[in-house]
């Protein structure tokens, strides 16, 4: 019997598969931890934003206007923006780009 020190191939494959498992694992669970925005203004416009959507969605859907309708790719919202009724709340467009789901919800600067 020889005697060799080491690590087999197939103990180095069991090793490299928990550990993918694990940095996979820790990876999910940052998916969704906020991320803070460098820049001051971009929070403010943000701030803005859904302000603009809270209005829109208290008085103007209470009234009976259609719910703000999902934009799933970035877009610079301009306040006679169709595909975002709640601009009408804005005196002028947006700087960044938005996205949101379905009445507003989920708004985010992607």
């Amino acid at each position: 019997m020889r005697n060799e020190n080491g690590f087999t191939l197939v103990e180095l494959f069991i090793v490299l598969g928990i550990v993918a498992v694990l940095v996979g694992v820790v990876a999910m669970s940052f998916r969704d931890v906020p991320v803070a925005p460098d820049d001051p203004a971009a929070v403010a416009e943000l701030e803005v934003v859904r302000t603009a959507v809270d209005a829109y969605n208290t008085f103007d859907v209470a009234e009976g206007a259609p719910e703000i309708p999902a934009r799933p790719e970035p877009a610079v919202i301009a306040p006679d923006d169709s595909d975002a009724p709640f601009g009408s709340y804005l005196k002028e467009p947006t700087t960044y780009a938005y996205t949101w789901d379905a009445a507003g919800a989920a708004l985010a600067q992607p």
